[in-house]
């Protein structure tokens, strides 16, 4: 399995585990939104994922914690980021 697959599938597990648990609230609330936007359940998990990469990425480029608000922030923003993780 290439790095970039398994990295791929890490996200969408976490966004999965985000779901499950609730926390974020607004993950549960961004993924019922995009559902009734007409999105899949596996667009919106990707789409989802999209505003995770973002904030962890900017995180790492910048050698700071994971910002709550800007993910957040991301999440609102969606479906108009993507990230397709290929």
């Amino acid at each position: 399995m290439s790095e970039n697959k398994k990295a791929r599938e890490t996200i969408l597990q976490i966004v999965e585990n985000q779901i499950s648990a609730n926390d974020p609230p607004l993950v549960n609330i961004t993924l019922d939104r995009l559902i009734n936007s007409g999105f899949s359940r596996p667009e919106a998990i990707g789409h989802i994922a999209s505003a995770l990469v973002i904030e962890l990425n900017g995180a790492l480029a910048h050698s700071e914690p994971f910002n709550s608000n800007r993910y957040d922030y991301n999440l609102r923003q969606l479906p108009n980021i993507d990230w397709d993780g290929e």
